[in-house]
């Protein structure tokens, strides 16, 4: 990690040496970073060219490339248990279009 930034006083978001952010939640960024790396390690989303990654719905990770004007939206479930999940989601056909800071 490179740096972590304060956001509206009430969330983080982390910049990696890889040149991409991550926005976490307010609430469960915690749960929200190891998700992240869990995800990270199953299939590597560091170092790929992404720009944004945003996990600030717990229902979702949205991701952004270079000039886009869409965000891939890569389901995430939501958890049952507090038990960690191990599945890991695909990408879908679904976009969202990336809104400002909040």
């Amino acid at each position: 990690m490179k740096a972590a930034t304060w956001v509206g006083n009430r969330r983080w978001d982390l910049t990696f040496e890889s040149g991409e952010t991550l926005a976490l939640p307010e609430d469960g960024a915690p749960r929200a970073l190891v998700k992240f790396a869990e995800l990270d390690g199953a299939r590597p989303l560091l170092g790929r060219g992404w720009i944004r990654f945003d996990m600030r719905d717990p229902t979702k990770l949205v991701a952004r490339k270079p000039g886009a004007s869409l965000a891939h939206s890569v389901d995430v479930p939501a958890p049952v248990s507090s038990e960690p999940q191990t599945t890991i989601p695909s990408q879908t056909a679904d976009a969202n279009v990336t809104g400002g800071e909040g």
